[in-house]
This record gives C-alpha cells, structure tokens and sequence, in this order.
C-alpha cells in the first residue's frame, strides 16, 4: 500500500474510506493478473488430468490435480502478488489470503464438471469450456457473488481493509489521539454485526467487540472469516464516547433550534 500523496485526515470517516476505496482499486490492480493466472492454471491442468479418473478423488499426491499441487500453487500465488505490492507481505495480511476459500471453492468446482464430463462423455472442447466459464473471470462483466471475478474483488477489498485500518490506528496514534471508533457504510449490504458495532467506541490499543469478537480495527487479520472477508468499516481517530455524546446532543439542540426558526418564519 503506498503511503497517502496528501494528507488524511485520520478523524474523518468519508476521508478514510476515500482512502480505503482507493487502496481497494490499487489492490485489485496488482491482484487481478496474478489471480487470473492461477484459475487458468487450475482449468489448463484439469484438462491435463482429463484421460485419468483419479481426477475425481484427492487421493493420489502424484496426480496433476491432486488439492495439494493446486494448494501450492495458490501459495506461490499469494507470494508473487506480495512481491508486486510489498504491503502485502504483512504476514498477517498473507495469512488471510493464503486462507481464502477460492482455491478450494476452484477445486471442488472442477471435481464436479469433471466428473460430469466423464459421466456424460464430454468432448474436450466443451469440457473445456465449461470449465472456462465457470472459472475464468471478467472484469468488467458483471457476475454474481459466487463468481470468480466477485472473489477477486472480495480478496483486494479485504487486504485493503486490513492494511488502511492498521494505518489509521498507526497514524491516529502518531497525531496523539486516544481514542478509535468504528465506522460502517451505514448500507444495506453491511453485516449485522457490524451494524451493532456502528459507532462503538474504544481506547486505542483495545480491542472492539464485534459480534463476540475482539478485534482490534476492521479487517483485523485475527477476526473470523464472517467478520473480515469483504468488510469495508473503516476505524478513525476519536475525542472519546463522553466527547461524542456531548457533540452529538449540541447536533440535535442546533437541529431542534433551527427547526423552530423555520416554523417561527411559516408563522
């Protein structure tokens, strides 16, 4: 992740997210070849495997598309893309796209048109086909969550996550704040528990609770996958919960004063 071209502020939600929509874009963008390769790779040995029915178990290390050879693949990878954006080399941040679920997801998906293919008596060409659209993913066609290119997308938004709130928390804590708080889209695609955690309010250094959860900023790599996969909360600096709450009850007396200034002008 490259460091902010102009100042952030780090107290400012729509400034953060900016920032993290931004790094977002940059991820994917690094990401997206690498990514690509690796699921063409997954559909070229596939059909390298295509005359042997052990493509249909996990069982035998030897063969082409044994879950291991695809495993490690998808290792050398996650490490290709961490050399192209040194940020994502945290360990941390590796750990968490080491872990995805695509290559597996890529797998078992291969089983299953594989063995339809065997079953059926597919030709190569529309084996192959077949397992080009179902893997191969276009960026600019929209698809639905369960596609390939919607993976990607979800893998470059939780390393940005991740690695822009870790930032903040670093440069709230530079600038002398003492307190962090958690901020959602306020949408209808943000999680429920997230949703709870909207605007809760913590010392830096401590932990959120976000549904059961203790972590330290959104994308914490040390969250579960159903709090950190695709998030897109953003943690800024904050003068404290009793700071908060008296800003937010002057908002709601400036509100209710210029509500009566305008029904005192109807009159």
């Amino acid at each position: 992740m490259n460091q902010p071209t102009a100042s952030i502020d780090v107290f400012d939600p729509e400034a953060v997210d900016r920032y993290r929509e931004q790094t977002e874009a940059a991820f994917l963008d690094v990401m997206w070849g690498p990514m690509t390769s690796f699921l063409a790779y997954v559909v070229d040995a596939a059909m390298a495997s295509l005359a042997s029915p052990a493509v249909l178990t996990a069982a035998a290390p030897q063969q082409t598309l044994a879950w291991t050879t695809v495993r490690n693949r998808w290792y050398d990878t996650i490490r290709s893309i961490a050399r192209l954006e040194p940020s994502l080399s945290d360990r941390s941040v590796m750990g968490l796209l080491e872990n995805a679920m695509l290559p597996a997801d890529a797998y078992a998906d291969v089983q299953t048109i594989m063995r339809q293919s065997i079953e059926e008596g597919w030709s190569e060409f529309k084996t192959k086909r077949a397992l080009s659209a179902r893997l191969i993913p276009h960026r600019d066609k929209e698809e639905s969550a369960k596609g390939y290119a919607s993976r990607v997308r979800a893998a470059a938004r939780t390393a940005a996550t991740a690695n822009v709130n870790r930032w903040v928390e670093a440069e709230v804590a530079r600038t002398g704040g003492a307190y962090k708080r958690w901020v959602t889209m306020h949408d209808d695609r943000v999680r429920e528990g997230h949703s709870a955690a909207d605007g809760q309010e913590v010392p830096l250094g401590s932990p959120f609770v976000v549904d059961g959860e203790y972590l330290q900023y959104p994308g914490d790599p040390r969250g579960s996958a159903g709090n950190v996969v695709n998030c897109r909360c953003v943690v800024v600096g904050s003068d404290g919960p009793f700071a908060t709450a008296r800003r937010r009850s002057l908002n709601e007396d400036a509100d209710l004063e210029d509500a009566d200034d305008a029904d005192a002008d109807d009159v």
